[in-house]
């Protein structure tokens, strides 16, 4: 379960939520996007928000090629931290994406 800003608030067990946000640079080559994501990992259980955060670390930070419009140069994790809200466990995690459009 994957969700842009906020979940409904009946979802239960796991789920993601995202934000995201972007600047432009422009050059006499090309116009370069920086993309920065915030993932919210989401679960009932200590381990699981652990073992789901790792995952979608990896699997951002192996993004780079064609992407629709856009080439991926790099995709970074800048930072994560966690806490225990309404019962669960989350995992915060921040990325930033350059991208060539």
């Amino acid at each position: 379960k994957i969700y842009p800003l906020i979940a409904p608030e009946d979802t239960t067990g796991s789920f993601i939520i995202y934000k995201r946000s972007y600047t432009k640079e422009s050059n006499k080559d090309n116009v370069l996007a920086n993309v920065n994501i915030e993932i919210i990992v989401v679960c009932t259980n200590y381990k699981e928000s652990i073992e789901l955060a790792e995952q979608v670390i990896k699997s951002i930070t192996s993004l780079a090629g064609a992407a629709g419009d856009y080439y991926i140069l790099k995709a970074t994790n800048d930072s994560a931290n966690e806490s225990y809200v309404e019962n669960a466990y989350t995992q915060n995690l921040t990325f930033t994406i350059k991208a060539s459009i």
